[in-house]
């Protein structure tokens, strides 16, 4: 039987190196440094030990797949940090011309994150060599998610949203008013104000949403929606995320270094477009459950 292989949406890599750059270039190096240590902290918690180190040279190991060994191990490493996307992508082709299974590219990218780390922690590699490592290893596993989203068929799609307040944020209002108007709407609405980064990363993955609304009131927030997504995009893949935007935040800033879905400038008009992002995602022609 053939192996699945990993695919990876060009536009999706893409895109995500581009926010990683624009991350680099307009957030503080203490913004940027967070956002890295989340990518790298959540991807190596399931990191393996490479083969080379947990067989023995005589243990069985599988013919039918290439061994993630501390000599690939490194040489992929090297390709992340390198300026270009692009050799991270060959590797990756070159590794699955071998026979690589799909949830061995996980494997992959979550070892690659552990090495990155250690990298740091060696002195062995720079602030730039992990955060562009870090970005390029971002956008290869977001690449991976929608790919494995497009396969996905949500036969009974609830409408479940979690609304928050972004991480050190302090108004609240309007969050209140959008999840109050979603639930007279028959959502199942979980609310949250006042949440720090990690409880409101924990509680994402508790609840599971099918829609997670923030809310900034400002631009001096930014730097928090920024690193809190990235940790939800990695968590909960699947969940469209919407953006409410108070009158200072500047639109064209928070479109250059966050990963949305869509952004919430009339609250019945973004109920009707999460209703059918939700339809999208599901088998044609089930309704969403009320």
């Amino acid at each position: 039987m053939e192996k699945p292989v990993a695919s990876f949406d060009p536009e999706t890599v893409a895109h995500t190196v581009k926010l990683f750059a624009e991350k680099r270039a307009l957030l503080t190096a203490d913004a940027i440094w967070a956002v890295t240590m989340d990518v790298i902290g959540h991807l190596a918690k399931t990191a393996p030990t490479p083969k080379s180190i947990v067989m023995p040279a005589s243990g069985p190991v599988p013919l039918e797949e290439p061994d993630i060994d501390e000599e690939r191990l490194n040489a992929f490493c090297d390709t992340l940090i390198s300026p270009y996307p692009d050799q991270a992508l060959a590797f990756l082709a070159e590794f699955q011309a071998e026979g690589l299974a799909r949830y061995k590219i996980y494997d992959l990218i979550g070892a690659a994150a552990r090495r990155l780390g250690e990298g740091w922690d060696d002195d062995r590699l720079t602030f730039v060599d992990v955060t562009i490592g870090t970005g390029h290893l971002y956008a290869l596993l977001r690449a991976m998610q929608v790919e494995d989203v497009r396969q996905l068929s949500f036969a009974q799609p609830q409408k479940h949203a979690l609304f928050a307040t972004v991480p050190n944020e302090c108004h609240s209002v309007g969050v209140t008013i959008a999840a109050n108007v979603f639930r007279e709407a028959g959502w199942q609405v979980d609310l949250e104000v006042g949440l720090d980064h990690e409880t409101l990363v924990e509680q994402v993955n508790r609840r599971t949403p099918n829609v997670i609304g923030l809310t900034l009131s400002t631009n001096e927030r930014l730097e928090d929606l920024a690193r809190v997504i990235v940790a939800i995009r990695i968590n909960a893949p699947t969940a469209i995320i919407g953006i409410g935007q108070g009158g200072e935040v500047e639109t064209d800033q928070l479109k250059a270094i966050v990963d949305f879905d869509l952004i919430f400038t009339d609250i019945n008009i973004a109920l009707r477009d999460l209703e059918d992002m939700l339809r999208e995602q599901s088998v044609p022609n089930t309704p969403i459950i009320e």
